[in-house]
């Protein structure tokens, strides 16, 4: 029996959204994740651990601030269901604390998130009622699965250029988190899943970014992968979200 490998994301803190709230649609996932890490960095106050802010962290994976759409199933519409934190595997034990202290059990811990005007509250916790927004869903079974497809469109890590194609940046940009080289990469422009968000807003791209391909991607690893997965260049603001491929 094959090993399976670990992300370099270790456990996921999720978030639901209040059910009275209105829908969400999967086109907010930049919007949502620009605000969950102001929120969370706001939080923290003075010094903010680099794997938290991204800032200073000299190559270690930073922390992934995520929108968790629905998908995956016959009815799956992409709207969000929540947020979730992505915690590097790496984190030193007092920054995790500092971390969980300052938006789950403090005083300021994260019940509501303000953006574009709207307020939507927000509750702690894995609803079993709701597939999406459990840490199984995105880290997938305990022995890890081999096949992987994206619920939010990877932007990948390079430009394509004469003779190296797509399916090559993909492989890179998933190599570049350390995960290992997939054996089978297939990609589209369109979702391959079921309510696998298309796109992020017009306008809600972060300033500054240089344009690059965003696919939709299926991969088959060599041996199974324990998530959650993310890859591409804005992995840390939600975008490369992969979810295992069910297969019955």
């Amino acid at each position: 029996m094959q090993v399976p490998f670990r992300s370099p994301w270790d456990s996921l803190m999720i978030w639901g959204f209040d059910r009275q709230a209105s829908r969400i649609g999967g086109d907010r996932v930049l919007t949502l994740t620009s605000m969950l890490r102001k929120a969370v960095i706001s939080r923290i106050g003075t010094e903010v651990p680099a794997q938290v802010s991204g800032h200073g962290a000299d190559g270690r994976t930073h922390v992934g601030y995520l929108a968790l759409p629905d998908v995956g199933h016959r009815h799956a519409d992409g709207h969000l269901l929540g947020l979730a934190l992505a915690v590097p595997r790496d984190m030193p034990a007092e920054e995790w604390k500092r971390l969980v202290r300052a938006v789950v059990s403090g005083e300021g811990a994260l019940t509501r998130l303000t953006w574009s005007g709207r307020s939507t509250g927000l509750l702690y916790g894995h609803d079993p009622r709701r597939r999406g927004l459990s840490p199984e869903t995105w880290r997938g079974p305990e022995g890890g699965a081999c096949r992987w497809v994206t619920a939010t469109p990877l932007v990948t890590d390079g430009m394509p250029r004469k003779g190296r194609a797509i399916e090559s940046l993909v492989v890179k940009s998933l190599a570049r988190v350390g995960y290992p080289e997939p054996v089978e990469v297939a990609v589209s422009a369109a979702p391959l899943l079921e309510g696998a968000v298309w796109r992020p807003r017009a306008g809600s791209m972060p300033q500054g970014r240089p344009r690059r391909p965003m696919v939709h991607v299926r991969v088959r690893f060599p041996r199974p992968v324990v998530g959650p997965v993310i890859a591409g260049s804005l992995r840390y603001l939600g975008l490369g979200l992969f979810v295992p491929e069910r297969t019955a």
